[in-house]
């Protein structure tokens, strides 16, 4: 886990608090399997599961990546899903809708990984599945460019990012290389999957994970979890969305909020399910 010194784009943005969110290189070894989805949850997923749609970006349509969720909404789509296949619910939820808040379940909260239900990845799982087999800033290959424009070779086929998410439809007003321009999420499964068949793991939404703000320790780590009870502001974030320059589009880019309440849903920010295959 982990970038070099040396990586374009490293350390763009390091946390809140500052260095909270370093990338220092160490092995990690994880020792259960586990299966994830192969692409972001969408807006129809979670209409069928939760029975609303959040998304700021409406007019993106069913089959585009659901955002404007919580970690908690997140985590309670989780156990609906696990509920609807018999398997262990991982988190404890209370509240309803968009206004429910969950945490990991106490039985879990030791070792998340044991849950046979369906969560969000661990950092490390995260990662792992990220860079499928790869070292480079992508999965596609190493980074060249720091900003929107020009366009990154090794990024655009893999990726909806500010360089290349502008839309037709209703979405948000921003600018790029001193042009307006109107971006917005776009439907899963367009771009090219990574060498282990995932979709959209740069790009188009960022992705919640369990782990809470931490920094990386030095030495091997074994099945590794960043601790698991914060505020949503403190909750890690991975893949970079479609208001992502290159360097936070990187598999081995961290974020979080910096700090507040506020900080518990955005406009690019959605979510992958993992499950652990445990006995």
């Amino acid at each position: 886990m982990g970038t070099p010194t040396d990586e374009i784009g490293r350390d763009a943005w390091d946390g809140y608090p500052a260095g909270s969110l370093d990338e220092r290189q160490h092995q990690v070894q994880l020792t259960r399997r586990f299966e994830m989805s192969d692409a972001e949850v969408t807006t129809g997923d979670f209409f069928t599961i939760m029975g609303y749609r959040p998304s700021y970006y409406e007019w993106c349509g069913d089959s585009c990546a659901v955002e404007w969720v919580t970690w908690s909404e997140a985590a309670e789509f989780c156990n609906r899903l696990s509920a609807g296949r018999g398997l262990a619910a991982c988190f404890s939820c209370s509240g309803a809708g968009a206004d429910v808040s969950c945490a990991i379940a106490g039985e879990y909260l030791a070792d998340p990984q044991s849950c046979p239900g369906y969560r969000m990845p661990t950092e490390a799982e995260w990662e792992y599945a990220a860079r499928a087999g790869t070292s480079g800033a992508f999965s596609s290959g190493a980074i060249t460019q720091t900003d929107c424009a020009p366009i990154d070779a090794a990024l655009d086929p893999v990726a909806w990012y500010l360089g290349n998410a502008e839309v037709l439809y209703s979405g948000f007003d921003t600018t790029c290389d001193g042009a307006d321009v109107t971006i917005g999420t776009h439907a899963v499964r367009q771009k090219s999957v990574n060498p282990w068949g995932l979709f959209d793991v740069h790009g188009n939404v960022w992705e919640w994970v369990l782990d809470c703000v931490h920094t990386y320790p030095s030495g091997q780590q074994v099945d590794p979890v960043g601790g698991l009870t914060c505020e949503h502001s403190s909750r890690i974030f991975r893949g970079g969305g479609i208001g992502s320059t290159p360097p936070f589009c990187r598999s081995g880019e961290r974020a979080n909020y910096g700090g507040g309440d506020s900080g518990s849903r955005g406009m690019d920010i959605g979510f992958r399910p993992v499950r652990s295959l445990v006995p």
